[in-house]
C-alpha cells in the first residue's frame, strides 16, 4: 500500500498551495516586490518562490502517448547559506522554525555528520606515546572521518536543494492537458531525485558504523563512550534516512526505482542493528 504523502512531500505541497503568494521575480531579500523581509526568512521563501530563470529537466516517459524523451521547463531553485557555513544555532533555529527547509533529511544528514566527527575524535586521542604501534591506521580513519563528515554536511545542503525541486515542480501550472502532464513528470522527476540525499545519508553512516567497531577494541579506553555515541549517532541517521527513503518512494510511479530504494533500505536496516550491537559491546565493557 502506497504511504500517504506526508513529511518532506507534505511541506513541499503546502508551501505551494497554503503558504502566502510571493510573487517569483521579487528579490530574496523582499515578502513582497519591495516590502522589507527578515533575511534568514527571505532565504527560506527564496526556495519556494525562485526567481524563473530556467533550467531544463529532461525525463523519460513510457507512455504509449508519448514515448521519446520530452523536456520539462520548471524555475530554478535558489539555495540558501550552505549548512557547512553556518552556525549550530543558527542552523537548528530555521530547522525549528516554520520554513520549508532544512527538515528531517538535513537532520538526518546532520546525525551522520556527528558520528564522523566523533569517530575523527577517537582516532586522534589514539595516536602517539602508548599508541604509536597503531598510529599510522588512526590517522587513515581520522582522514576518512574528516571526509565522511563534509560529505554528511553537503548531503545537508543536497537534502534542501532535492527538497526546493519537488516544492517548485508541484508549484508548475496545471491550467491545461499538456501542462498538467509536464507537472507530473517533473513531479516525479524531482521526487526520484528526493530519494537520493537520504540513499546517500546511509552510506555515509553505514561507513560510520564500520569505523566505529573497530575503535571499540582498538581505540584509546579513556575516550570508548564516544564510540558508542558515534554508532548511536549513525543509526539515528540510518533511521531518519530510511523514513526520508520511504515517503518519497510512496510517491514514484516507476516501480523499477521503488524496487530499488526498498533494496537501499533493507541495507540500511542491516547497517542499524550493527549499530545497536556496536554500542551495546561498548555498554558491557563499562559494566565490567
Amino acid at each position: 500500500m502506497r504511504s500517504p504523502a506526508s513529511s518532506s512531500i507534505a511541506r513541499a505541497k503546502y508551501a505551494v498551495e497554503v503558504l502566502p503568494d510571493v510573487p517569483a521575480t521579487c528579490s530574496t531579500r523582499t515578502a513582497s516586490c519591495g516590502e522589507p523581509m527578515d533575511r534568514r526568512k527571505a532565504a527560506s521563501r527564496s526556495r519556494l518562490y525562485p526567481p524563473r530563470e530556467e533550467l531544463v529537466l529532461a525525463t523519460n516517459r513510457s507512455s504509449s502517448a508519448c514515448a521519446s524523451s520530452r523536456e520539462v521547463t520548471m524555475p530554478a531553485p535558489v539555495l540558501s547559506v550552505a549548512m557547512k557555513e553556518s552556525t549550530i544555532g543558527s542552523w537548528l533555529a530555521d530547522l525549528g522554525d516554520r520554513t520549508p527547509t532544512p527538515g528531517g533529511g538535513g537532520a538526518a544528514a546532520l546525525l551522520a555528520a556527528t558520528g564522523a566527527s566523533l569517530v575523527g575524535m577517537v582516532s586522534s586521542y589514539t595516536t602517539g606515546g602508548k599508541w604509536s604501534d597503531r598510529e599510522e591506521d588512526m590517522l587513515k580513519v581520522k582522514a576518512e572521518a574528516d571526509l565522511l563528515r563534509d560529505q554528511a554536511l553537503a548531503l545537508a545542503d543536497a537534502d534542501a536543494d532535492a527538497f526546493a525541486a519537488v516544492g517548485s515542480a508541484y508549484g508548475l501550472p496545471r491550467g491545461t492537458d499538456e501542462e498538467k502532464a509536464a507537472r507530473r513528470a517533473a513531479v516525479q522527476a524531482a521526487l526520484k531525485g528526493a530519494a537520493q540525499p537520504p540513499v546517500d545519508t546511509g552510506g555515509v553512516a553505514t561507513r560510520v558504523v564500520e569505523l566505529a567497531e573497530d575503535l571499540v577494541e582498538r581505540g584509546n579506553p579513556n575516550v570508548v563512550s564516544d564510540v558508542a555515541v558515534a554508532a548511536s549517532s549513525a543509526a539515528a541517521a540510518l533511521e531518519s534516512a530510511i523514513v526520508n527513503i520511504e515517503i518519497n518512494a510512496g510517491s514514484i510511479k516507476d516501480t523499477a526505482v521503488v524496487d530499488g530504494l526498498r533494496a537501499e533500505v533493507d541495507k540500511l536496516t542491516g547497517s542499524i542493528e550493527r549499530a545497536r550491537r556496536v554500542v551495546e559491546r561498548v555498554r558491557e565493557g563499562l559494566r565490567g
